[in-house]
């Protein structure tokens, strides 16, 4: 009996040294975060190319891609991130704007670079394979995806 209610008293206290110890999980506002952070480069690794674009803006980048290759316009897909040649020349501050499990908005006001500062409104959805960019809507030019899709239209 001694022994049981020890078993039992061992078992208990070793499910609540582990229920302490499982680190809580990441919040949206957070993950949403550290994926900004990383396309900006402030953390390592940096988000890979064929990590950074949630499907429907891949398309619309791949098509856009395409004809600036016939075109010979290398300007035509750009940069969403950045109105610049290498985003890791400039400094960033990042806000989350709101943040669901399912999509977030993140404002990422940039300083430095040749262009002077910019505010982008970086729209994400949430895939089964993570954080994705959907958007990147610049206060001075509008959105990415719309531009895209006007160049594609036009061609």
């Amino acid at each position: 009996m001694i022994a049981q209610r020890w078993m039992g008293a061992m078992m208990a206290a070793t499910a609540a040294a582990t229920a302490v110890a499982a680190p809580a999980p990441e919040t949206p506002a957070a993950s949403a975060k550290r994926f900004v952070d990383r396309l900006y480069g402030n953390v390592q690794p940096p988000v890979p190319d064929a990590q950074t674009f949630a499907p429907e803006l891949n398309r619309l980048v791949q098509r856009a891609e395409a004809i600036a290759r016939k075109t010979e316009d290398p300007d035509l897909v750009g940069n969403p991130l950045c109105d610049c040649q290498d985003v890791s020349e400039l400094r960033n501050r990042i806000t989350i704007v709101s943040a669901t499990p399912t999509a977030a908005s993140v404002r990422v006001a940039l300083t430095g670079g040749v262009n002077g500062p910019a505010d982008f409104l970086l729209k994400l959805v949430h895939t089964p394979a993570g954080w994705r960019l959907a958007d990147a809507v610049d206060a001075a030019s509008g959105s990415y995806a719309d531009y895209l899709r006007k160049a594609i239209a036009g061609q």
